[in-house]
């Protein structure tokens, strides 16, 4: 067959941009998962050094890099849809996922203005040593909102079950709920361990008291 017949065919430019997406996706969604893992197995109790904020920077440049792709990538479905397949352009899911790449973007400004500069700042330092209980859920709802809003494009675009069954509100919907809930499970848990904290700080006190 003539490599030229091959070039000009369309599905070789989807394809292309099929690679492109899950490339990105697995940039995105593998290094925010290793940079919560290397947050509870590194930084939770033991201090932080200055190659663990280093390789939080550069993960995060990572994540970033696979958004710029998804970006691209979805941006490039389009326009195949449109000039080829006007059709696939009403499958609600396309929509859906363009809106969730959206909280991504939100959530990568976020993560480098604020989240990424307290790491920096907790060098020799516990993660949370020192920072009031406000700073704690920033990082935490950061890091949940990072990984759930990875985890659930890969969902769509992998089970074919949600192409064009489910309306894109819907799925919005679902999206913010399983956001919503996971938020909730982790700033439940901080507080949970910040009461603990607390409690044991106050018999600690009151024992001394007593034997003083």
């Amino acid at each position: 067959m003539d490599i030229s017949h091959i070039l000009i065919d369309p599905t070789f430019f989807k394809g292309g941009i099929r690679i492109v997406h899950f490339i990105g996706l697995a940039l995105g969604l593998g290094t925010a998962t290793f940079l919560d893992l290397m947050i509870m197995r590194f930084m939770l109790r033991n201090k932080i050094r200055r190659s663990h904020a280093e390789a939080f920077e550069f993960g995060t440049k990572v994540v970033t890099a696979g958004l710029v792709m998804l970006w691209i990538s979805g941006l490039g479905f389009l326009i195949y849809y449109w000039a080829f397949d006007p059709e696939k352009l009403g499958n609600p899911k396309i929509w859906a996922k363009l809106c969730i790449v959206g909280v991504l973007t939100a959530n990568a400004v976020y993560l480098h203005k604020l989240v990424l500069p307290m790491v920096q700042s907790q060098v020799s330092k516990t993660l949370f040593g020192g920072l009031t209980l406000g700073q704690r859920l920033q990082m935490v709802i950061g890091g949940t909102t990072s990984v759930t809003a990875w985890y659930v494009p890969v969902a769509l675009a992998t089970i074919p079950q949600f192409n064009n069954s489910i309306a894109a509100q819907h799925l919005w919907a679902i999206f913010c709920g399983l956001l919503i809930l996971a938020n909730a499970l982790s700033a439940g848990t901080l507080l949970a361990l910040e009461s603990i904290r607390l409690r044991d700080q106050r018999q600690n006190a009151r024992g001394e008291m007593l034997a003083g």
